[in-house]
């Protein structure tokens, strides 16, 4: 569902608003209440648990599937081809085909009209980002689990996108990796007003990166600053966890927990 963009023209920084959205997390479940505005250059990770509907709102969010009721509006500048770019939690080629990662991630300009010279230097750019601009012409499927997950990210990068939506994209990646992606991805935040929208169960790197979390247990979701609804008071209510002299317990207690260890 779109908003007719005269409407847009009051809070022209607002990218997607959510009201009473109800979304389908599949095998019967549902998650319902849903209220939340994402606004143009925030950074919202939506945190949970394996199975406990994130990714299923994060697809919702940007329209890869319909919700089951309430409204969900997004700005008219998301129309465009280039507007949103997508990773998927994992992609796979054909081990038949050869494909070199300058040609994978430049499977990111399909459809997207552009000057001539222009996809080279968009391309070097987002391999330069994700750190694989020596890796240009390496084979795609002989790259390691979090290579391969650098392209994806480089992939949609390359589509200079408004709003970039990221599905468990740090699962294959090692630390000093996901460090310095999500670093990029911050300055090109604060330079371009890029939105990003993060879902993932890593509780430290909302912390760290997110200006905005979307924490999702129990089946309900509580939104806002990052440092109000990751402060240690507001988790020990949603997670049960007793207080402990030091709020690094009542964190730990929610990590095991979004790793499926509680």
């Amino acid at each position: 569902m779109s908003t007719p963009a005269t409407e847009w023209a009051t809070a022209p920084r607002d990218v997607l608003r959510a009201t009473a959205l109800a979304v389908d997390e599949g095998g019967g479940r549902s998650m319902s209440g849903v209220d939340l505005v994402v606004r143009s250059g925030e950074i919202w990770f939506l945190v949970g648990a394996k199975g406990s509907g994130r990714s299923a709102l994060l697809s919702t969010l940007v329209g890869l599937r319909e919700p089951v009721a309430g409204s969900l509006d997004r700005h008219p500048d998301l129309a465009s081809p280039d507007a949103i770019g997508y990773v998927p939690a994992a992609a796979s080629l054909s081990a038949d085909v050869a494909t070199t990662v300058a040609e994978f991630v430049s499977l990111g300009l399909v459809g997207l009209k552009d000057d001539p010279g222009r996809p080279r230097v968009r391309l070097a750019r987002a391999l330069e980002i994700v750190g694989l601009a020596e890796a240009g012409d390496r084979d795609f499927n002989r790259l390691p689990d979090g290579a391969r997950q650098r392209a994806l990210i480089a992939r949609a990068l390359i589509r200079r996108p408004r709003l970039l939506v990221l599905d468990r994209p740090t699962t294959e990646l090692d630390p000093t990796h996901i460090a310095a992606v999500l670093e990029e991805l911050v300055s090109l935040q604060r330079g371009e007003e890029l939105t990003v929208l993060l879902a993932t169960d890593d509780i430290d790197l909302a912390a760290r990166f997110a200006t905005h979390v979307a924490l999702v247990h129990a089946g309900s979701l509580v939104c806002g600053l990052a440092g109000e609804v990751l402060a240690p008071d507001n988790l020990e209510a949603l997670f049960g966890a007793r207080k402990h002299a030091l709020d690094g317990a009542i964190v730990e207690t929610v990590r095991r927990t979004l790793a499926g260890h509680a």
